[in-house]
């Protein structure tokens, strides 16, 4: 009886241990957990933020180029090779046209 009792003592601590370490790895899970939460939380930021200046970047080179090109659409109808040509910029499309005609 009295060896009965003992494994079952010593049952118990092992269980009453086996329930501590449970609890420390589920503590440590937790904290791990919002680590990664608070990580991908920055990085979607981060992400956000690159998206954001990528798009005035591409902006910014479209409106470069569409000046660019129309800059160079007014030096050739200034130029005497065309000058019976008369220059139309729309700016809505971000489009330049040379269009015919008589001055």
């Amino acid at each position: 009886m009295q060896q009965a009792n003992r494994d079952l003592e010593n049952r118990l601590k092992d269980a009453l241990n086996e329930q501590v370490e449970a609890r420390r790895n589920a503590t440590d899970a937790e904290e791990r957990n919002l680590e990664l939460l608070s990580e991908l939380k920055n990085m979607d930021r981060m992400s956000k933020k690159v998206e954001e200046s990528k798009e005035r970047d591409v902006n910014s080179v479209k409106r470069d180029l569409e000046d660019a090109r129309v800059s160079l659409l007014k030096k050739l109808v200034r130029s005497s090779k065309f000058p019976n040509f008369l220059l139309f910029i729309k700016k809505k499309n971000a489009s330049a046209q040379v269009i015919s005609g008589e001055t």
